[in-house]
């Protein structure tokens, strides 16, 4: 019996050997560029912020959140605050930046306000944390609430500038008042379907793409002949 146990015990490879007898190489952790760690830490955040509003999230979470220490996250936002702004700023500006890339010059109207649409769509269906951060932003007169306007009036500005290049003769106040009408609709509409998720996408797409072009289509004549008329 004991031969018995002695021989069991030497069939048994330990778990640190791999069946050619040599240790497993040593496991090396990749560390993160600092582009790489910034958008980790803003990711997580943006989860944070979005399950527990700003005033409850702490600097605790979101470095729990993302993986890292607090002293790190500090090394790239030098408070909450600062924190919050950057990740709305880029969400804002990333929105915008697909909205132009969809609806270039070569588009023709119609198609350019479909595309347009679906990517507001999508973005609240593929990073719905972030969506919400963006289309429902804190109210109020307070330092943070000016900052997170000043950021949704860039966003104005943008949309305004788009409907002039496909509008040239329209007033710069109509351009700025039509960017203003279609945000607040878009997010009102996004936050709506949040709280209403049986509506399917392509039939929330359509929808919003049919109200958006006759509002906005409409007031700035953006219609076109098709190319056969």
């Amino acid at each position: 019996m004991a031969l018995a146990r002695e021989s069991k015990g030497n069939s048994e490879m330990p778990a640190s050997i791999d069946s050619s007898g040599s240790p497993p190489a040593p496991r090396v952790r990749r560390r993160l560029s600092a582009p790489a760690r910034r958008a980790q830490i803003l990711s997580a955040a943006a989860g944070c912020f979005a399950a527990a509003g700003y005033e409850g999230t702490a600097m605790d979470d979101i470095a729990l959140a993302a993986g890292v220490t607090k002293p790190v996250v500090y090394d790239h936002f030098p408070s909450k605050e600062a924190l919050y702004l950057a990740l709305l700023t880029g969400l804002s500006d990333r929105l915008l930046e697909e909205g132009r890339a969809v609806a270039g010059p070569d588009v023709r109207n119609r198609e350019a306000v479909a595309a347009a649409v679906a990517v507001v769509v999508d973005f609240m269906a593929e990073t719905p944390a972030e969506a919400v951060l963006l289309f429902q932003p804190p109210s109020g007169e307070g330092r943070l609430a000016m900052a997170v306007r000043a950021i949704q009036d860039r966003a104005s500005v943008g949309m305004a500038a788009l409907l002039a290049s496909r509008a040239p003769g329209s007033a710069a106040w109509q351009q700025r008042f039509g960017a203003e009408f279609v945000k607040a609709g878009l997010h009102a509409a996004m936050l709506w379907w949040r709280d209403h998720p049986e509506l399917d996408r392509a039939s929330l797409t359509a929808e919003l793409d049919a109200l958006v072009w006759s509002g906005v289509g409409g007031a700035f004549a953006l219609a076109q002949p098709t190319p056969d008329d």
